[in-house]
Parts: structure tokens; C-alpha cells; sequence
């Protein structure tokens, strides 16, 4: 599809399928020029996977800079943001970041991942989560009509 796509754009691809092993070997060394793959694992709670996925630092082995960004502005964004104990500062410095970040596109997102969840009335917890994950789960419980 992705192919399709570009070539109706005028871009020629070629596909090449790897075993895992090779693909992500490749892709740590930065040996590509586009590829598909998925973050997975639970929730971050804390913005400061940006600093480990858009530090010019974090360039794999040392952490997930897999394109290879390098911006000295995010660098001094995310740099700020870890050192200060400040909440609302470091929420002001991620957004920062973010925001430069996104200007420069440096990923682009295919797809999303959304869950709806459907429950009976007796079910009590169901709050589905902005990264579309099940741990809510742990929070349903069934209540009877008229007990207490």
C-alpha cells in the first residue's frame, strides 16, 4: 500500500522483506532509508521517551534515535527538561520540544491505534485510555442493581 502510494506521487519503491534480525540490525545502524515498524509496551507516563526516541545522544546502541535526529534547539529543550524537578517547567520544556519536533516531522505516524470498549450497565471502571491500552481492566468490577 505504501508503495502504491508513492508511486502515485511519483516516488519509486522498492520493497525489500527481511527477517527481523537483519531489519532491526539495519535499522539501529541507521542503514535505510525508510522502514515500518511499531512502538510497543505500556504506558509512559512520563514525556522523557522524547529525550531517548530525539536526543541527538540517543542514537542506538544508547538509546532509540533510530533516524538519527540531531537538533542542538530539542537537544537544549530535552536537556532542561530532565534537570529540573520544576512540574510545571518541564511540562512548558517537553511542549517545547514537541512542538519543534513535530515542526520537523522526523516520523510520520500511518497509523493509530484505537480500542472501543462496549460494557454491560453492571460494570463499574470501564475508562478507556488515550494510548488505547487494556490496563483498566485491573479497575472493572460488577456491581448488582440495588446493593450497596
Amino acid at each position: 500500500m505504501i508503495q502504491q502510494n508513492l508511486r502515485a506521487i511519483g516516488v519509486d519503491l522498492d520493497v525489500r522483506s527481511y527477517e527481523f534480525a537483519t531489519l532491526y540490525a539495519d535499522v539501529l545502524n541507521g542503514s535505510f532509508q525508510l522502514y515500518t515498524l511499531q512502538w510497543v509496551g505500556g504506558a509512559m507516563t512520563d514525556p522523557d521517551i522524547l529525550r531517548r526516541v530525539f536526543h541527538s545522544n540517543q542514537v542506538p546502541p544508547a538509546g532509540f534515535n533510530r533516524g538519527h535526529f540531531v537538533d542542538a534547539h530539542v537537544d537544549a529543550l530535552l536537556d532542561a527538561a530532565s534537570r529540573t524537578t520544576d512540574e510545571a517547567r518541564r511540562k512548558v520544556l517537553f511542549g517545547d520540544a514537541q512542538r519543534a519536533i513535530a515542526e520537523q516531522a522526523p516520523y510520520i505516524c500511518l497509523w493509530t491505534k484505537i480500542n472501543n470498549v462496549i460494557g454491560q450497565r453492571t460494570l463499574d471502571g470501564l475508562r478507556v485510555t488515550p494510548i488505547a491500552d487494556y490496563t483498566f481492566l485491573k479497575d472493572v468490577s460488577r456491581h448488582r442493581p440495588g446493593a450497596n
